[in-house]
Order: C-alpha cells, then structure tokens, then sequence
C-alpha cells in the first residue's frame, strides 16, 4: 500500500483523491468550508484566541479555483526536482 500511494504521487497523470470528500478538502471552494463551533477545537483555541472564518476574496478565490483546475506540477517532475 505504501509503495502503491508513493508511486501515485509520482505519477504523469493527476491522480484523484481517495474520495470525493478528501478531494474536496484539499481545493479551494466558493463558499470556503466553516470552521466548527469553537467548543469543538478547545486546543486550537488555546493557540490562536482570535479563530476566524474563512473568507473568499475576490478576485484572488476565483483564480484560484481556475488555476487549481487548469495548472498543476506533474508528479514525475516533482520527483525529478526532489532528486535533483
């Protein structure tokens, strides 16, 4: 399994997530996910006292999201350029 999910990260080819969910995590959306109520994050609290929801900022979110979809580093360079 290991081996597997390295080689994929490595790939020519832009692998999907595991699911829609995890995808859906690591891209920039519109509207931003919401942060939780805060009696669920006592630690994060404790770090950061002035917890803010995220906010989409235009027109920066909306490049963003049209980069995301159009423009990514291939994973076989990226091996090539930890290599190097």
């Amino acid at each position: 399994m290991v081996a597997a999910d390295t080689l994929r990260s490595f790939g020519w080819q832009r692998a999907a997530g595991y699911d829609a969910v995890t995808t859906r995590r690591y891209q920039f959306s519109d509207p931003p996910p919401q942060i939780p109520p805060r009696g669920h994050w006592p630690a994060l609290e404790a770090y950061q006292p002035g917890l803010a929801e995220p906010v989409a900022v235009q027109p920066y979110a909306r490049f963003l999201r049209a980069y995301q979809r159009e423009v990514y580093l291939h994973g076989t360079l990226l091996g090539l350029i930890l290599l190097a």
